[in-house]
């Protein structure tokens, strides 16, 4: 039976209902892991401008796999990483792709060679001055030429932006050091 030719047609309320609050899964022990980029999930992002900063530089998000973490029957961790690419150094004066969880640090750790990036520039909005950033569009090229590569990271715990119901911060996993091939 075809859905053109209902049998029956009813309504369901959504009233009184409400959504389950699950628990998000723990993260991983920090510790060094294997791991890989995963295919999916490789975008560029933008911050919304704000008037601390009106002139947001966009980002490439990415996942990676952590190889040997997964609970007993469940599957490997995953952990939500930012390819910072703009040309700006950070309040210490270091170049965001050259953190130890940068895009350098992160090319070093699977022995692709390094990358060479496009630099995009732009007028800031009250024309005072320009942005430089790499081509996100290449950096998303770059990323996926990656996936299925092994690396190796160290992974620490922070906290995360969201709150469980008793207001305290849940945790997450995040890259303290991709750790270069010798």
């Amino acid at each position: 039976m075809s859905d053109n030719n209902p049998t029956g047609v009813t309504r369901f309320s959504f009233a009184g209902r409400s959504v389950v609050k699950l628990a998000p899964p723990p993260p991983a022990p920090p510790g060094e892991y294997e791991f890989a980029v995963l295919p999916d999930g490789i975008e560029t992002r933008t911050a919304e401008a704000s008037d601390t900063k009106p002139d947001p530089i966009p980002y490439v998000s990415y996942r990676i796999g952590l190889h040997n973490s997964a609970e007993e029957g469940k599957k490997d961790k995953v952990v939500f990483c930012m390819a910072l690419i703009g040309l700006n150094p950070g309040k210490d004066g270091v170049m965001n792709f050259e953190r130890p969880s940068g895009i350098l640090a992160l090319s070093q750790s699977l022995d692709l060679g390094l990358p060479d990036f496009e630099v995009v520039e732009r007028p800031t909005k009250d024309g005072t001055g320009t942005i430089k950033y790499f081509n996100s569009e290449e950096v998303k090229t770059y990323l996926k030429s990656c996936v299925g590569v092994t690396g190796k990271a160290v992974i620490k715990v922070e906290d995360d932006i969201r709150k469980d119901d008793k207001g305290n911060p849940l945790k997450k996993n995040t890259v303290g050091i991709y750790v270069a091939r010798s």
